[in-house]
C-alpha cells in the first residue's frame, strides 16, 4: 500500500495471527512505533520510497491534500 509516496507498514497492534512469513518488527522511522515490515515494503524501499506505520503515512498523505486544496 502507497500513501502518498510512503509504504504504509501495519502498525503491531493490527490483529495478525499469525504473523505472515517474511514479515519482521520493525521501528516506524518517524515515530518509533513498532510495526511489521514485508517483502514487499523491503523492495519498496530500495526503489527510495519511505516505508511508515500507517498512521504516519495517512498523516503525510492528508497533509499533502490539505496543500494541494
Amino acid at each position: 500500500m502507497i500513501a502518498a509516496g510512503y509504504a504504509c507498514m501495519p502498525l503491531n497492534r493490527s490483529p495478525f495471527d499469525p504473523v505472515p512469513p517474511g514479515w519482521k518488527m520493525v521501528s516506524c522511522p518517524e515515530c518509533g512505533r513498532d510495526c511489521f515490515e514485508s517483502d514487499l515494503c523491503r523492495l519498496l524501499k530500495q526503489d527510495g520510497i519511505k516505508a511508515l506505520c500507517t498512521e504516519c503515512a495517512l498523516e503525510h498523505a492528508l497533509n499533502a491534500n490539505n496543500k494541494t486544496n
